[in-house]
């Protein structure tokens, strides 16, 4: 009885939005839980349905050797940890859901693809997020041209709460397929398993994400971006009165 009282304690704390004023969303255990279980869960339906799609799987193994494959691997978790360090210093604890996005996730199941000598799933997390990112070229090289975001996925890299380490934090939307791309030279195709394999991976963190609410990060989001704001205006107010 004692077990079955804390787990639904633990459910209730986790996917119980009934208060959306609920401090449990700034601190640091509640953004962390909701991070390391969707994780898991991302993870371990790829792994899963991977084994299970393993007989159909004619990918080929990669071309780079196993040790350049562990460095590349070995650099993007070093990447997703200076993302995570220098968001921080601008949303706090929320920075742990903004590590659920898609984007992110498919930063960690490429380095286990590496790790793993899985080309299907390195092919499935750049399927994952490939809408999004091709979308991104076509901001940037709007913006580029036109000064305008015909789309907006990249509009924020030009809001003035936007900092040098987040900008830089967000490269990966631009080279994470090329990246994957490369990776993949030696494929002939891209299977139709690979789909298979995002599609699940994605409804996964659609239901998760779903279950935990997230429009609870949007609010707290905006909040920190806009006393980000505030901090920024007073700052400027200040430097005009001393300039008078």
């Amino acid at each position: 009885m004692a077990n079955l009282s804390t787990l639904r304690y633990v459910v209730s704390f986790l996917f119980n939005h009934s208060d959306g004023r609920n401090i449990k969303y700034i601190r640091l255990l509640h953004p962390l839980l909701s991070l390391a279980s969707t994780s898991s869960i991302y993870m371990l339906v790829i792994h899963f349905y991977n084994q299970f799609l393993e007989s159909q799987n004619k990918m080929k193994d990669f071309q780079d050797s196993q040790q350049r494959r562990n460095l590349y691997a070995f650099g993007l978790i070093i990447y997703v940890l200076l993302m995570i360090v220098s968001r921080y210093t601008q949303t706090r604890n929320v920075v742990f859901y903004e590590m659920i996005w898609a984007c992110n996730m498919s930063l960690m199941s490429s380095a286990y693809a590496l790790i793993t000598n899985k080309p299907i799933i390195l092919a499935a997390s750049m399927i994952v997020v490939s809408i999004d990112q091709v979308l991104w070229y076509i901001d940037i090289l709007t913006y580029l041209l036109f000064k305008q975001f015909p789309i907006g996925v990249a509009k924020y890299i030009t809001w003035p709460t936007t900092t040098k380490l987040r900008l830089f934090s967000s490269f990966h939307h631009i080279l994470f397929i090329p990246f994957c791309l490369y990776l993949l030279r030696n494929q002939i195709e891209i299977p139709i398993e690979a789909f298979k394999l995002s599609t699940g991976a994605t409804l996964s963190l659609s239901i998760i994400s779903r279950l935990q609410n997230f429009n609870i990060y949007i609010d707290l989001r905006n909040i920190f971006e806009f006393e980000l704001i505030q901090r920024i205006m007073e700052r400027h107010t200040n430097q005009d009165i001393k300039d008078i």
